[in-house]
């Protein structure tokens, strides 16, 4: 919820933003903000599979995280990407299309991180009986991180366009940072009924 509260701040008020502070000129064209949407379509199509990529080469070579581990690199990405746009909106007075791209491109290799680790450990980890349940409260952190973007859209203003940016950066790693956190106890949690669930989720 708290990685997911952070990433998706790029559907809210960075395409507010992005209206008078992102350089939309191509060839002559004024790009619509909503296009970005397209691209980011792209980038997780493009990000999941590079994700499977290095699962492989990971797993091959025995390094492979587990899924807190997984979720708290997906932390680590957003808070790069969101670092990424402060620093360019701070630097420059109009920022770069292809810097946007970038931002986006980042942002979305975390998904893959994110939402089938996140997925594959209520799989693992349930009851059988509940494993549907647990799944679908997973999917509920998706809203709930929905409403707390919106809810942190109140500081935009008072913060500035990079201040907040930071802000979302700072709340991505703080998910990152409380993955890490709770690995012990989650392993030690699912150690009786589940000795490898933790590392295969």
């Amino acid at each position: 919820t708290i990685v997911y509260a952070a990433a998706m701040q790029a559907y809210n008020l960075l395409l507010v933003w992005a209206e008078t502070a992102m350089d939309r000129q191509v060839a002559g064209f004024t790009m619509p903000v909503t296009w970005l949407l397209a691209f980011d379509g792209a980038g997780t199509i493009l990000g999941i599979a590079i994700m499977l990529w290095v699962w492989r080469w990971l797993a091959a070579r025995g390094a492979e995280p587990d899924a807190l581990g997984k979720i708290a690199v997906a932390g680590a990405l957003v808070a790069a990407s969101w670092a990424l746009l402060a620093l360019a909106t701070t630097w420059l007075p109009l920022v770069p299309l292809l810097l946007v791209i970038a931002f986006f491109i980042v942002l979305d290799l975390s998904y893959g991180w994110l939402e089938a680790p996140a997925n594959g450990f209520a799989a693992a980890t349930a009851p059988p009986r509940l494993v549907t349940t647990m799944i679908s409260i997973n999917i509920m952190a998706f809203g709930v991180a929905n409403i707390i973007s919106g809810w942190l859209g109140r500081f935009y203003e008072p913060l500035g366009p990079a201040g907040f940016w930071w802000l979302n950066g700072a709340i991505g790693a703080g998910g990152a940072v409380l993955a890490l956190l709770l690995r012990p106890v989650v392993r030690r949690l699912l150690m009786p009924l589940a000795p490898g669930a933790l590392a295969t989720a």
